[in-house]
């Protein structure tokens, strides 16, 4: 086989299988067989580094207020006063209990098209920043009674901010 006749490797481990196996079966020589397998697995290598820089920047990136368990004083008082970007799924969970004058996360879930496990943890955030309390009530759905939260005081200045209409009477 000349180097004209050897297929061009492209970037899988199922090119480093093909390598041994030609070489295996004495179609190549061990040499270049080896030396092909081993530049597939620098090529894999790369990719899978370039995944996970990728996943470690989306997970690592702006965060909108979030920080670690354990955070430095600063940092909790810095994200404290990050305000929901409109548009995020944190400032839809809160502009609909705003307008809704109180919502229970099942409500949330079904208005904004959300998975459950989409709205609780967003809903837990904006409680955590003082955007959002439990209003002591609850409704029935599906058989099972649910916490309604209701918007902060803080919660309706920033849905005002946003140039919402007024909330419902009775949101506060």
């Amino acid at each position: 086989m000349t180097d004209n006749e050897i297929p061009a490797p492209f970037g899988s481990l199922h090119m480093v299988r093909y390598w041994l196996s030609e070489a295996k079966a004495a179609r190549v020589p061990a040499g270049m067989a080896i030396d092909a397998a081993l530049a597939e697995l620098d090529r894999y290598q790369e990719l899978t580094k370039r995944v996970a820089d990728a996943h470690d920047e989306a997970v690592s990136g702006n965060r909108e207020g979030m920080v670690s368990r354990n955070p430095a004083d600063t940092s909790a008082k810095a994200a404290s006063r990050v305000e929901p970007r409109t548009g995020s799924q944190r400032a839809r969970v809160l502009a609909l209990i705003c307008e809704c004058g109180g919502a229970t996360d099942f409500e949330l879930s079904m208005r904004l098209r959300l998975l459950a496990s989409s709205v609780r943890p967003r809903r837990v955030e904006l409680i955590k920043f003082g955007y959002v309390v439990d209003s002591g009530e609850t409704r029935k759905h599906r058989g099972s009674h649910w916490k309604i939260w209701r918007a902060t005081p803080e919660g309706l200045a920033w849905y005002r901010r946003q140039g919402f209409a007024e909330p419902e009477a009775g949101a506060a």
